[in-house]
This record gives structure tokens, sequence and C-alpha cells, in this order.
């Protein structure tokens, strides 16, 4: 229907216009000294422009299930 009506393909067009955006935490451990004593969980926000209905998107994002 794009195409048909204003020329347009899908598949051209960039990944933000066809997936749209998702946000969420990226979850990273971190050590606050050299012994390794105590470590810290940091929380990152991330956006990204991927299909999240596919398995790819969960198998590398495990912690969100």
């Amino acid at each position: 229907m794009l195409f048909s009506e204003f020329g347009i393909n899908y598949n051209d067009e960039p990944e933000v216009n066809r997936k749209g955006s998702v946000l969420f935490y990226s979850f990273e451990e971190s050590a606050e000294d050299e012994k390794k004593t105590k470590t810290r969980r940091r929380n990152e926000i991330v956006i990204a422009h991927v299909d999240i209905i596919g398995s790819s998107f969960w198998t590398e994002n495990k912690i969100l299930d």
C-alpha cells in the first residue's frame, strides 16, 4: 500500500521507522575496588531499534524475561 500509493519501499526505510524504539535497562556488574570485595550493579537505559518479536532480542537480553 505504501509503494502503490506513495512510491515508498518499506524495506528502504531506516530501522527506527520500521521497528520503533525500545527502551530497557542494561545491567552490568562492576567492581568498586581492585580486590573485588564489593560489586555494584550499574543500570543504564538503552534505546534500541530492534525487532522484539524475534527470539534474538530475548536471547541477548535474558534478564528481561
